[in-house]
């Protein structure tokens, strides 16, 4: 797994809701969009669980290409996990204190993290994870069809 671009992506990710957060003062009130964005990642996380879990690199009779491939499934098994830990931690804390807004207030300028703004803007980022993902999955079952077959 490669931890520091996941790193980051969260990173950028929380300094871009900060910014979101301190420039405008209001507060989602419906939560309807949030419930959607963590129903949609939870969906898109169980298929893509099942297709990695699902996915079987038996035929390749390389040794080398065989643990190149069996390490790459067991991190992006993994990177799903802690998208999908994550993303459910926040969704949880969330429903538990709704409105939550952390602010530090300088003389020139204020810094707010809204956990709302955070928590759909996390659920976003995992469900384009989820989705790039897919893409090279399937990819890698392509190519590892053709070149089973000699193509």
């Amino acid at each position: 797994m490669n931890h520091k671009k996941h790193t980051l992506w969260f990173l950028l990710i929380l300094i871009i809701v900060i910014l979101i957060s301190s420039i405008f003062d209001s507060h989602p009130t419906n939560t309807d969009y949030i419930n959607t964005l963590y129903t949609v990642s939870g969906i898109m996380f169980s298929i893509g669980m099942g297709i990695v879990c699902t996915m079987n690199p038996d035929s390749i009779k390389n040794p080398g290409i065989y643990k190149t491939i069996r390490k790459n499934i067991i991190d992006v098994r993994n990177t799903y996990l802690l998208y999908f830990g994550i993303t459910s931690s926040l969704y949880f804390v969330l429903q538990l204190v709704p409105k939550t807004r952390y602010g530090w207030h300088g003389f020139y300028f204020n810094i707010t993290l809204d956990l709302c703004y955070l928590c759909s803007a996390i659920n976003i980022l995992s469900i384009f994870y989820y989705i790039v993902n897919f893409i090279q999955i399937q990819k890698l079952n392509f190519e590892i069809s053709d070149k089973i077959r000699g193509n």
